[in-house]
C-alpha cells in the first residue's frame, strides 16, 4: 500500500514540476500549491485506508477500533486544512496573473 502511494505521489510531483516549469516567475507559488494539494491527497488516501480497516474489523471481527476512527478523522481534517490552504495559494497565483497551461481564462 505504501509503495502504491509513493508511486502515485511521485506522479503527482512530476505533474507539478511540469506545471512549475511553465509558471515562470510564479513558479515557487505554483510549486507550493501543487505540493499542498499532493499532501492533502495522500492524507485522504491514508484516511480511507484506515476507515476501510475499521469497517473490516467491525464487519468480520466485531471489533470497534475507536482509536483508528479518530485517527482517520484527524487525517481527513488535516487534508481539508491543506486543501483550503492550497486553494488560497492557487487564488493568489491566479490573482498574480498565472493561468494553467491548456486552460483558457474566463474573465
Amino acid at each position: 500500500m505504501k509503495k502504491v502511494l509513493l508511486v502515485i505521489s511521485g506522479g503527482l510531483a512530476t505533474l507539478g514540476v511540469q506545471q512549475t516549469a511553465v509558471a515562470g516567475p510564479l513558479a515557487p507559488v505554483v510549486h507550493k500549491g501543487n505540493s499542498l494539494r499532493a499532501q492533502a491527497w495522500c492524507l485522504n488516501q491514508q484516511a480511507g485506508a484506515l476507515e476501510h480497516k475499521v469497517a473490516i474489523g467491525k464487519r468480520y471481527y466485531g471489533v470497534n477500533a475507536v482509536g483508528m476512527s479518530l485517527q482517520a478523522r484527524d487525517l481527513r481534517r488535516q487534508a481539508k486544512m491543506l486543501a483550503k490552504k492550497s486553494n488560497r495559494v492557487a487564488l493568489a497565483a491566479f490573482d498574480s496573473g498565472y493561468i494553467r497551461p491548456g486552460y483558457s481564462a474566463i474573465y
